[in-house]
């Protein structure tokens, strides 16, 4: 393979790999609709995995929440300018706890500048663990097409055939 060649079967692979995490996670987010739990797939060589998202505040505007902070809860800012982090994460969670509320705000319903909800249960990521004899087999056979002794059947497309 000339490096031209590697190149195009890297972003084609890179390609591949994409479409069907996509439709990998698209087959466990339907099951998670289904079922209401985050699915775990064993398969022969496998184990697939799910993640699902969990109610968080997150900072969007870091200098504002410190500025919050600094007024309201002195004692709770360090020296470096920094929400100390047990303090930002019970607070979160708190926050967190009241529900969806945008921008999030105290329970006497003053609003926490620099701060979003962001809306837990959403179908999060899929991951794919092969086992270790697995993986030695998979780097086997990407070693044996890296070479070039084993062929991948990749389609090869010329810059004018690109759209």
């Amino acid at each position: 393979m000339n490096r031209a060649q590697v190149v195009q079967t890297i972003a084609a692979c890179d390609a591949l790999a994409a479409a069907l995490r996509e439709a990998l996670k698209a087959d466990a987010a339907a099951e998670y609709a289904e079922q209401g739990t985050a699915p775990t797939w064993r398969l022969p060589g496998f184990t697939v995995s799910t993640s699902i998202a969990h109610d968080a505040v997150v900072v969007v505007d870091e200098a504002e929440w410190i500025r919050w902070v600094k007024r309201d809860h002195p004692s709770e800012v360090e020296t470096i300018t920094r929400v100390r982090p047990a303090f930002r994460d019970a607070f979160f969670a708190e926050l967190a706890e009241q529900g969806r509320m945008n921008p999030p705000h105290t329970t006497d319903g003053e609003v926490v500048p620099g701060l979003e909800f962001y809306a837990g249960g959403e179908f999060r990521s899929v991951s794919v663990l092969p086992l270790a004899s697995m993986k030695r087999a998979l780097y086997t056979i990407a070693r044996e097409i890296a070479d070039g002794t084993r062929p991948l059947g990749l389609p090869v497309l010329e810059a004018a055939d690109a759209p």
